[in-house]
């Protein structure tokens, strides 16, 4: 089975449709007019991007993806 996503950035955020075979999803990730929305809008469409692929965090592997924003100190 071939998996296939394609991301789309629009004016207020960023669309994705996955394709798992025959069957089609279509995700909307709205980026909100707020402090960080553009970083939080970001950070959820990778952890979806993460997800459909499986790629999950393990306590018992030595190396994990980790997806999330850090504030500058």
């Amino acid at each position: 089975m071939v998996w296939k996503t394609t991301i789309e950035r629009v004016e207020n955020g960023f669309v994705v449709e996955s394709f798992e075979g025959e069957k089609k999803t279509t995700v909307v990730f709205e980026s909100y007019d707020i402090e960080d929305g553009e970083l939080e809008c970001m950070e959820t469409l990778l952890r979806h991007i993460q997800t459909y692929f499986g790629v999950f965090y393990s306590k018992h592997n030595k190396k994990n993806l980790i997806i999330k924003i850090e504030e500058d100190k």
